[in-house]
């Protein structure tokens, strides 16, 4: 099977948009569980949205290792804005918290 970039690209939007407004519809209910389950999701397929632009995304729910290494293909213009934080964080430790926090229940 010949990898298609932009298929899996806009299957990657496809899924991150759907899991976005489970996550919004969870959030109304007050069904918290789901809402944070959703948006880790939705944050997930987003990443991998991003790391298919230049290669085959891994199965791993993740994906930051692979994030931060398609990174550095991106205009050094898009990386500044990646790359900062109001709270001061960098872009990798903001990415294995986030994952880090959904993985532990934190």
């Amino acid at each position: 099977m010949k990898f298609n970039p932009q298929s899996e690209v806009r299957y990657r939007v496809e899924l991150a948009s759907r899991y976005l407004k489970e996550a919004e519809e969870a959030a109304q209910r007050r069904d918290h569980r789901s809402a944070v389950a959703s948006s880790q999701l939705c944050a997930e397929n987003a990443a991998k949205a991003v790391i298919a632009l230049y290669r085959i995304p891994s199965w791993s729910h993740d994906p930051s290792h692979e994030l931060l290494e398609v990174i550095q293909n991106l205009r050094p213009e898009w990386r500044r804005i990646l790359s900062r934080s109001r709270r001061g964080a960098t872009l990798d430790i903001r990415l294995r918290n986030m994952y880090n926090d959904s993985c532990t229940g934190a």
